[in-house]
């Protein structure tokens, strides 16, 4: 037997591993929570505020239909893989937290009228633990049953799944059964999983899926820090929010490969962009200006009349004499072109997402213009590639274009351009993406 081959052995075997290592590990910990003399809750005093919302007990167990289920709905022994061992990480380390900070629910639950959710919540109190709260199992399954059903679902069913993992999510506080620092704590451990786990993170079409793991990372935690402010001062909190609402979308931006979310296809940046992205534009500026300092030539020529470089300055742009006969092209996503070389050049935007990869066809295609310009220009014309630090982003389309404009292979692309210029950087998705 193939031993890369997927079979619903494997899959029956997965879903009982799965289920051996939830029922050890949530059921030992409730057990030693309930031999305590006393076990704490954490409530935010916001939390005052969320509703009690019976019927929202269906999204609720309908959790565990999903963990009986998904184990077969993976396309391939990989991905299948992949989910047992996070399924395994996730439960392991909700359960050392469970053991060494155990808390328990706070909030009474209202009666129930229907007779039929009154069935599930009866259900649910005699088989769900009161303990077990910080990180919430439900909403960290949750995440990894939509990293399943994402990539096997498409369209309207695949929308249908997102809204009802985020209804499952939002439904372990409005049947009063997790606090708001289970769901969060949560989310910040399943992305802290996912970065951990990715068993294709070094190939291209991962490659942005990976970097918006670390996007919402860094929107959870910043959540966290708000709802920790949120009885400091309000305007504190606010500000907080804006800033992990931003992160997030930046991540699901990058998950989807939107690489002209902040230009349009001149270049430009309209203002409402600039006011809600101002955070990460800001952080990107500072690394502009502090890796700019470092650099040794403002242009670095891989060729003649072919040129790799930073974002420039206006005194770079006068002391390189750009003109009218250059054609430049602009690699950064996430800065605007300086004004004055965008005025007094042949300005060519094409965002890519920094420490990120693009579409092979779009990359090709640009290639194929460069490399027509370059053999057609005349002897004033210059070529300026540049991204924003100048790395990574020039580099790729620099070997790109070294590999045809010189027909070399990879490698002697690559070793011309480390010769050419000794800062350029090309991580493992960009490597696969150039092959």
């Amino acid at each position: 037997m193939d031993e890369k081959r997927l079979t619903i052995q494997l899959q029956i075997r997965a879903t009982l591993f799965c289920l051996c290592i939830f029922s050890l590990v949530y059921n030992g910990s409730a057990y030693y929570a309930s031999t305590l003399a006393e076990v704490p809750s954490f409530v935010f005093s916001f939390e005052r505020h969320i509703p009690f919302i019976p019927w929202m007990i269906i999204p609720y167990m309908s959790s565990g239909l999903f963990f009986s289920c998904v184990c077969f709905l993976c396309t391939s022994r990989a991905q299948l893989m992949q989910y047992i061992k996070r399924v395994a990480i996730l439960t392991i380390i909700s359960g050392i937290f469970f053991l060494l900070i155990p808390l328990q629910f706070s909030y009474p639950k209202p009666s129930i009228n229907s007779s039929l959710l009154h069935y599930f919540f009866d259900f649910l109190n005699t088989w769900d633990s009161p303990y077990n709260q910080a990180p919430s199992l439900h909403v960290g399954y949750a995440c990894l049953f939509w990293s399943v059903l994402k990539e096997r679902f498409s369209g309207i069913v695949k929308f249908f799944f997102g809204c009802w993992f985020i209804l499952l999510g939002i439904s372990t506080m409005t049947v009063y059964q997790h606090h708001f620092i289970d769901v969060i704590t949560a989310l910040i451990l399943v992305q802290i999983v996912f970065i951990f786990t990715f068993y294709q993170k070094v190939f291209a079409a991962y490659r942005n899926q990976y970097v918006a793991c670390f996007y919402y990372l860094f929107s959870f935690i910043t959540c966290l820090l708000a709802s920790l402010c949120y009885d400091l001062h309000i305007v504190y909190s606010l500000g907080i929010i804006w800033i992990s609402m931003m992160l997030f979308i930046v991540g699901l931006h990058y998950q989807y490969d939107q690489h002209h979310f902040l230009k349009d296809k001149n270049g430009h940046i309209t203002w409402w962009k600039k006011v809600f992205y101002f955070p990460y534009q800001f952080t990107y500026y500072l690394l502009w200006r502090f890796f700019r300092k470092k650099q040794e030539n403002v242009l670095m020529e891989i060729m003649p009349q072919l040129f790799i470089t930073a974002r420039l300055i206006n005194k770079q742009v006068a002391d390189c004499h750009i003109s009218k006969h250059d054609h430049v092209y602009d690699l950064a996503a996430e800065l605007e072109e300086n004004k004055t070389l965008k005025q007094y050049s042949m300005y060519h935007a094409f965002p890519m997402l920094d420490i990120g990869t693009t579409s092979r066809i779009d990359l090709e295609d640009l290639v194929n213009q460069i490399a027509l310009i370059y053999e057609q220009r005349n002897p004033k014309t210059r070529i300026i590639i540049h991204c924003t630090m100048g790395y990574s982003r020039s580099t790729l389309m620099g070997v790109l274009l070294l590999k045809k404009i010189l027909s070399l292979n990879l490698n002697q692309a690559i070793a011309l351009m480390q010769e050419k210029n000794k800062n350029s950087i090309l991580h493992a998705a960009s490597i696969d993406l150039l092959k």
